[in-house]
């Protein structure tokens, strides 16, 4: 918790527990209560600034949460899911009692939600967009369905589901266990944002939509970062756009606004690489080293500290190694065992 705008945090007490190993959202509400989805003990609320925490949402037999969002009333809606069953809740009492509000569905697996601002003055006219990822697929069609309602859950339309560029799969690739992101226009209900591997924009309400970036920058569409995870609208200016992914964070000028927005990466003293492996050269003294990363490819380092390094493979960087005898000979590894091997030193 932070008390000064983000510049120091403490770890709250209360936290330090099962309870909270998996935090998959945070929202609060207008009242100042904090509400938690967790993967552990469903939905957790705090009326106290975080100094205690209650369950007031579990389905009998899920405990994993995996999505909360807060309408302009005050309705929360909240996801639950796991292998069996996948679940969407509305609360209009912050929190103290929750009405089922799910679309037919026959799997489980994770449903992102994603409401909109301008349409939800109400519960009988709030839009609430609902995308599931299907926890049993085994091709990379994993999304069963994206899906829409006008009414606040009472009824659901069936939208067009994105597919990728190049493979014709979903636009997620078999990874919507992992990268899914939904955001609603703040002032029109019916343009959405969503990410996966790659974003696509509607402006339809979600029939038709259109890819609007390219994690390698082909098919004409300015490059962002594979893996997308967040999307937020910057408040009072309607049509710049944040976006969070594996390669940090973007930013969008006019992403509600055009059908094909423009990007620029915004990583200025931005360390937060997550390393898998890292191998030495077996010298006194040294300063060289060969690290994989978290899809940021794998890198030399040539100085002490924190400092640019070289990435020399890209992807998924995984185990690295140097030869303890003859530093000459060094091996990169990036997923489905593949392997790469450099002879004269990393050059």
């Amino acid at each position: 918790k932070s008390s000064d705008g983000g510049n120091t945090f403490t770890q709250l007490a209360s936290t330090d527990n099962f309870t909270f190993t998996y935090v998959q959202k945070i929202v609060v509400a207008s009242n100042g209560d904090v509400f938690a989805a967790t993967r552990n003990a469903s939905i957790q609320r705090s009326e106290d600034g975080g100094d205690s925490w209650s369950r007031v949402l579990s389905d009998g037999g899920t405990s994993r949460a995996a999505d909360l969002e807060i309408a302009t009333n005050g309705d929360i809606y909240a996801s639950l899911g796991i292998f069996s069953s996948a679940h969407i809740f509305r609360s209009s009492n912050n929190g103290d009692s929750w009405t089922e509000v799910t679309p037919p569905t026959t799997s489980g697996g994770r449903i992102e939600l994603a409401v909109a601002p301008s349409a939800s003055s109400q519960t009988a006219n709030t839009v609430v967009y609902a995308v599931k990822y299907n926890q049993n697929a085994t091709t990379s069609n994993d999304i069963s369905w994206i899906r829409r309602t006008s009414d606040g859950g009472s009824n659901w339309s069936d939208l067009t589901i994105p597919t990728d560029f190049s493979s014709g799969n979903h636009f997620t690739r078999g990874q919507g266990w992992y990268n899914l992101i939904m955001a609603v226009h703040p002032t029109n209900e019916d343009i959405v944002l969503m990410g996966g591997i790659d974003l696509y924009r509607t402006a339809d309400g979600g029939t038709n939509w259109n890819p609007v970036s390219q994690w390698f920058g082909g098919n004409n569409k300015p490059y962002v970062h594979a893996d997308n995870h967040a999307i937020v609208f910057r408040p009072g200016f309607d049509n710049e756009a944040i976006f969070g992914n594996d390669g940090g964070v973007y930013y969008s000028p006019d992403a509600g606004s055009a059908t094909d927005p423009n990007f620029s990466v915004q990583n200025y003293l931005y360390n937060v690489t997550q390393f898998y492996s890292v191998a030495m050269e077996n010298s006194a003294g040294e300063n060289y080293f060969l690290a994989g990363t978290q899809d940021n490819g794998t890198h030399q380092f040539n100085f002490a500290g924190i400092n640019p390094t070289v990435e020399v493979t890209a992807g998924d960087g995984g185990f690295t190694f140097i030869d303890q005898d003859n530093a000459n000979i060094q091996i990169t590894s990036f997923t489905n065992n593949n392997y790469q091997i450099s002879t004269n030193g990393g050059a």
